[in-house]
């Protein structure tokens, strides 16, 4: 099998058997298709200690500036590596999902093959070290990443996200998605073809006319495109993108549009961000964004009055267009809810909304800004209110169903909602608007995901396994209780449980002498009556879940716990005398741990994290989110001697780990990083990048005992 590895970029996969010839030699021939980076051919002759047949064969091929390949055979490995690859490596090809999910992160990539994957992707195309395309939509957006590097891009996009963090969004994965299924034709000879030189894009200044007033109320504009006396930007090439589409650019500067309503809103896409657009000695300024609207306000029982104090706007064509100008401020409005609204208040210069709308209509509610200090606009306020949990358990042991309920309570008026409601307006209580907390019900999900629960129609969960329902009852059942403000149980339900006795343990420790503690069990029921620890033990031993008794009841036997203490007992040689165990002092802070958990009062997180810790040696900017887990484990680590860091992909645990390093590593205590093989360099180059005054050395190969010797 000859694998190209996904960590480094390369997307495509070769799969072929070996045989050998009659002497016992065999020739690898490793073809790289053209569309990818290592676009050539590489052979290597070997011979085979003791000859004979072998059933596979395995290679790791590296996307760097090198070409790597490693063979494994059962008889005799061996390892090779070429000469460096003469050819420049083409950054299109270095587009993998892995990396995409390292620039990216998680999400974005989900979110952005979706939109690939619905078509909403156009134009993708690539150029040179760059990916460019159109996301489909009511406002189409122009999105651009340019590679800067093996392990960096640069996104540029409209979407509020890039503009506030310039992270790359999931626009940019989408079209990255699309143009990775292009594929280039191959040559029909080998003869070089000679590539055009691209026209360099010029700065452009747009020019309207002095009577645009009066053709946007028309639908039309008319405006000269004109060479500027200043470096081009990302905006000039938006604007001569367009422009070439319509074959425009083929004549020299200056070009005049007249454009009618349809294109013209195209055009003024193109415009947003642009900095050098004029009427006359006027500056024009397009944006997504509503301008702030001078206003006044009044209200009047749940309906609120709004008087447009500056001058009216105006409908681009009169009507029907979500683009509007105020004074030399043309932007665009795409929220159909509050269309109505806008359309009055610029016509007319008077609107009205009710409480409900004020507070769903966040982007209006923004721009609107009082003129006078005593406007009831100023004292608006929002609060949000969290919800009361409520579940409805019914069914058997076969098969337990879950209502879940969300109840919201301001002063005495209540609401009860399902699960699935989003967070929205509640009711006005004088100034204050009272709103559900937005995505409250996230935690409830995964709390009841982590159970085994499965989400069936509305507000229902479905419980379908005997094994689930019995570690529901033993553990599951306390956990949601403690989360929900009432937990109701049919009568058939209630019936099930009272045949039923769980079995609760905890553990008692004895000092035994200066060295060492005796570590016991203890049972008692749910009803709270002592049991016999001799016989549970000799249960527990079945590995049974639940036991059949005499008198037809059934006992629930804590089968976890004690599969977990007792595989801690080997694992540490812990020695029983008499029922009990006996355990090390110096092992004390796992025996807590241990015995936290079996009474389930165990919470990893219970300590508060410094926030004293600092890491001036590191060479990046963390995140909050990132500090705090650094400093997490900064403490962990420190206190306990060990820490488990677990986050979705692409949210920088090797950062953090990074971080901890140059806080804690020093040449007398060092510190051992273990990852694959195919991550070692990466590693490196990581800490390199982000801690300099660390130094690293790769322990790898045949070689790796001497290399450790020499540091």
């Amino acid at each position: 099998n000859v694998g190209l590895a996904e960590q480094y970029g390369v997307e495509s996969v070769v799969a072929f058997s070996i045989q050998p010839n009659a002497t016992g030699g065999i020739r690898l021939r490793i073809e790289i298709d053209e569309q990818n980076p290592l676009s050539q051919t590489r052979e290597s002759r070997r011979k085979i200690d003791g000859g004979g047949g072998f059933s596979h064969s395995s290679f790791l091929i590296a996307n760097g500036d090198d070409f790597h390949a490693r063979a494994d055979f059962p008889c005799n490995p061996f390892a090779w590596q070429s000469k460096p690859c003469a050819e420049k490596k083409n950054m299109r090809h270095d587009w993998s999902d892995a990396w995409l999910q390292q620039a990216a992160g998680w999400k974005a990539v989900k979110e952005g093959l979706s939109l690939h994957a619905r078509g909403m992707v156009q134009n993708a195309s690539w150029e040179n070290d760059e990916c460019r395309g159109v996301i489909q939509g009511s406002k189409p957006r122009r999105v651009r990443v340019k590679r800067l590097n093996a392990s960096t891009a640069e996104t540029f996009c409209s979407c509020p996200e890039n503009q506030r963090s310039g992270a790359m969004c999931e626009h940019a994965v989408a079209i990255i998605a699309a143009a990775r299924e292009i594929k280039a034709p191959k040559p029909t000879s080998p003869a070089p073809v000679a590539t055009p030189t691209e026209t360099p894009t010029p700065a452009l200044a747009v020019r309207f006319f002095p009577y645009w007033k009066q053709e946007w109320q028309k639908g039309r504009i008319t405006c000269k495109i004109e060479a500027a006396s200043r470096p081009a930007e990302e905006s000039d090439r938006v604007l001569f993108e367009w422009l070439k589409s319509r074959g425009m650019t083929a004549k020299p500067l200056p070009w005049m549009l007249s454009l009618g309503q349809a294109d013209a809103e195209s055009w003024f896409e193109c415009l947003i961000g642009h900095d050098d657009i004029q009427a006359g000695n006027q500056t024009l300024v397009f944006s997504n964004n509503l301008p702030l609207l001078p206003v006044q306000s009044q209200r009047v029982g749940e309906t609120w009055r709004f008087e447009l104090m500056g001058e009216p706007g105006a409908s681009f064509g009169g009507s029907g267009s979500n683009w509007r100008v105020i004074k030399e401020q043309l932007f665009q409005s795409n929220d159909l809810n509050s269309k109505v609204f806008l359309d009055n208040l610029f016509t007319e210069k008077l609107a009205s909304i009710t409480d409900v709308q004020l507070f769903e209509f966040e982007n209006v509610r923004r721009s609107l800004q009082p003129i006078n200090p005593s406007d009831p606009l100023h004292s608006w306020q929002t609060q949000e209110v969290e919800p009361e949990w409520e579940g409805e358990l019914e069914g058997s042991l076969r098969q337990l169903r879950l209502r879940v309920k969300k109840r919201y309570q301001v002063e005495s008026e209540s609401w009860t909602l399902p699960l699935s409601t989003p967070g929205g307006f509640l009711c006005q209580r004088g100034d204050v608007c009272f709103c559900a907390r937005p995505h409250d019900e996230t935690s409830i999900a995964q709390l009841l995901k982590s159970q085994g629960w499965q989400q069936g129609e509305g507000d229902h969960w479905i419980l379908g396994q005997e094994e689930f329902i019995l570690q529901f009852l033993s553990e599951g059942k306390a956990e949601l209780q403690s989360r929900f403000h009432s937990l109701t149980e049919s009568p058939q339900w209630q019936e099930v449980q009272k045949r039923l006795t769980i079995i609760q343990p905890s553990i008692r420790l004895k000092e035994v002498n200066s060295r060492e503690l005796a570590v016991d069990w203890e049972f008692h029921s749910d009803k709270g009556a002592a049991l016999d620890g001799e016989k549970i033990r000799k249960l527990l031993t079945t590995g049974k879940r639940l036991i059949k008794t005499n008198d037809g009841k059934s006992l629930l036997l804590p089968k976890e716990p004690w599969e977990v203490f007792q595989r801690t007992a080997t694992d540490l040689n812990w020695q029983q005398q008499k029922g009990a165990f006996l355990a090390q002092k110096s092992q004390s802070l796992l025996i807590d741990y241990l015995r936290k958990y079996v009474d389930k009062s165990l919470n990893v997180n219970e300590h508060k994290i410094s926030t004293n810790i600092t890491y001036p040696l590191l060479q990046a900017q963390l995140r909050e989110y990132q500090l705090h887990g650094a400093r997490w484990l900064t403490e962990r680590l420190e206190s306990h001697g060990f820490a488990l860091l677990a986050d979705d992909m692409g949210l920088g645990k090797t950062l953090q780990t990074i971080a901890v390093m140059t806080h804690l590593a020093t040449q007398a205590n060092p510190a051992l990083v273990v990852v694959p093989t195919s991550l070692l360099y990466n590693w490196e180059s990581e800490i390199r990048r982000f801690a300099p005054s660390l130094q690293t050395i790769v322990l790898h190969g045949s070689d790796r005992e001497e290399l450790h010797e020499d540091r």
